[in-house]
């Protein structure tokens, strides 16, 4: 399906992709001319027709940076949004094709749940999940070369030490996430199950006089959503405020080593602002390395149940042909 899909909207994500690009290079501009305005300005500012041209030219940035934000939103998260569309559309166009007999052994709630968080959860892979990988990638990448050509080689090897830790981080707690997801998912199936059995049996339900028994019942599928959901926050909980810390290290490092250095004219003033801003711009991709785990974790998830949900269609589909 997802094949299918990227078959005949691949530009939109090339597009996206080359805008989100542009918005990488172009937020590297505006630290490097802030640091020239401090050192000028620091040195007496003799040429003020300077300053005035660098900051028009951070203003410049700031019109392209709209721009290019745009642009990439409305190709990526566009695509997303078609995504979702073309899923629940294929997804029922399917259940239309499929006979009596396999209502008859397929839970209802089941099915609500593939149309719901499952087709969500494959949409946040498909759009913000591809932002936050160029963004890990490509970013922390010219973020780093730009930091040891502007600045100091020694300075950035030193700030960016703890960057290892996060992946290792991230891949440890991708795992967790995967897994309990997998049991909200199939709790969550079950909860809307119950729900549509109750609603449409109403009836039946009043008749027999079970009312407590049918309470007794949702309310423990209820509770069990709810704690499938607790084991999966608490692992959230955990995994982002360690990665910001573990992205906050850096900070720590530039400002004893990197002061230290403008103590002693190592550096100017200028060059340490430039500095701290492009490491200050390395907390988003860091921190959007863990939202990456998280998300394809998620999407992840789902996607292995959608393809073993139609898949076992197709075989129940064929059985029943066959006999006939």
């Amino acid at each position: 399906m997802i094949r299918d899909f990227l078959k005949h909207n691949w530009p939109r994500y090339l597009y996206g992709s080359i805008f989100l690009i542009l918005v990488d290079l172009l937020m590297l501009v505006t630290p490097r001319v802030i640091g020239m305005i401090v050192d000028e300005i620091r040195g007496g500012a003799q040429d003020l027709n300077l300053v005035g041209l660098l900051i028009m030219a951070v203003i410049g940035v700031a019109f392209g940076l709209f721009i290019t934000r745009l642009f990439w939103r409305v190709f990526i998260m566009g695509a997303a949004r078609r995504f979702e569309y073309y899923t629940r559309k294929t997804l029922f166009e399917k259940l239309l094709t499929l006979p009596p007999t396999f209502y008859d052994k397929t839970r209802v709630g089941d099915l609500m749940a593939r149309f719901t968080n499952d087709v969500n959860a494959v949409r946040m892979a498909m759009g913000p999940a591809v932002v936050m990988i160029i963004d890990a990638v490509f970013l922390v990448t010219v973020t780093i070369f730009a930091m040891g050509l502007f600045t100091n080689w020694s300075l950035t090897w030193i700030s960016i030490a703890p960057l290892p830790a996060l992946a290792i981080v991230s891949t440890f707690f991708g795992k967790m996430i995967h897994k309990r997801f997998k049991l909200v998912q199939a709790s969550f199936s079950d909860l809307t199950d119950t729900i549509e059995e109750s609603i449409s049996g109403v009836r039946l339900i009043k008749s027999y006089g079970i009312e407590d028994l049918r309470n007794e019942t949702l309310t423990e599928k209820s509770n069990l959503y709810v704690d499938k959901n607790m084991n999966l926050v608490k692992v959230w909980g955990m995994f982002f405020p360690l990665t910001q810390t573990l992205s906050m290290l850096g900070s720590v490092l530039a400002t004893l080593f990197g002061g230290r250095m403008v103590i002693l004219g190592q550096i100017t003033l200028g060059e340490y602002i430039t500095f701290t801003s492009y490491l200050g711009m390395l907390v988003w991709p860091m921190t959007a390395f863990g939202w990456v785990i998280n998300i394809i974790q998620r999407g992840r998830a789902p996607t292995e149940g959608l393809w073993k949900s139609l898949k076992k269609r197709t075989i129940l589909l064929r059985t029943i042909q066959s006999k006939s």
